[in-house]
């Protein structure tokens, strides 16, 4: 019998070796092609990669989840609801976690419609591991500027010169927190420089393979 070529081995060679990963001390992003495997204390995300979106296991994603995580603790005694606002949500990932940390009502947006939809793929395939109600999660196609309100949390992973660009926007819906990352070592002086003249009190920093986040929180 002809053996099979190397490229229709029974490993997922379509992957592209996206693993489950451990993030901070209570999450684990794992694909939907993987079996969850035993139980964990770590709340599991599921997430959809889609066609370009990312698995959620790059360092950017990765810093923004440590970093929720932080500000969520530091919120752990806060007496009212927890509101959050998720800018260029890509699969939603930091949408789906914020509510599965706890987060009471959770918005998100993109400028790409093929974005929304396959962060609503996945807020559906998490549903399947918490009750419905827990995931329900406010997503729409368009700009910072479309959101009406001011959150507890904003948060976004987006390339330097767009946080730049977006500066007063993303400050404006920041009622106490601004989580931002997508900052190459090379932007770190000019974002920090940028908020912190904006008015914004640098709360924490946190860096990964030359890549960096941070919390503000406003004065």
């Amino acid at each position: 019998m002809k053996k099979l070529s190397k490229w229709r081995s029974p490993e997922k060679w379509w992957t592209g070796g996206i693993v489950p990963v451990d993030v901070g001390e209570t999450l684990r992003i794992v694909p939907y092609w993987e079996d969850r495997g035993p139980g964990s204390e770590r709340h599991d995300v599921i997430i959809d990669p889609g066609a370009s979106f990312g698995a959620g296991n790059h360092p950017t994603t990765i810093i923004a989840l440590r970093l929720l995580e932080e500000t969520l603790n530091n919120l752990a005694n806060f007496s009212g609801k927890i509101s959050l606002f998720d800018i260029g949500t890509g699969t939603g990932v930091l949408a789906i976690a914020a509510k599965i940390l706890g987060c009471d009502f959770v918005a998100a947006c993109d400028t790409d419609p093929c974005a929304i939809h396959l962060a609503q793929r996945n807020t559906d395939l998490n549903s399947k591991l918490y009750p419905k109600s827990k995931l329900e999660i406010s997503y729409f196609v368009g700009e910072v500027s479309v959101a009406p309100s001011t959150f507890d949390i904003v948060i976004a992973n987006l390339a330097a010169p767009v946080l730049v660009r977006l500066k007063y926007d993303l400050i404006c819906r920041s009622g106490s927190y601004l989580i931002l990352s997508g900052i190459p070592d090379s932007m770190f002086e000019l974002v920090e420089k940028t908020f912190l003249n904006s008015g914004m009190r640098e709360e924490q920093t946190f860096s990964l393979n030359e890549w960096n986040g941070f919390i503000f929180k406003s004065c």
